[in-house]
């Protein structure tokens, strides 16, 4: 992944579940895992006009 930028790993205690957030050029992505081994694909969200991200409103 290009633009790779500091992911942030914290425990969410209503899904007893690791969760990974990632910025990715214009993107936000959110990764899940149990288990500290698999990550797994959960959502992203970014702008609908390529090449700005405006955020979460």
């Amino acid at each position: 992944m290009l633009d790779f930028r500091d992911p942030k790993v914290f425990w969410y205690d209503e899904s007893s579940m690791w969760v990974r957030v990632l910025a990715v050029r214009d993107h936000v992505k959110f990764y899940t895992y149990s288990n500290l081994k698999a990550w797994f694909f959960a959502s992203d969200f970014s702008s609908d006009i390529p090449g700005i991200h405006r955020g979460y409103f």
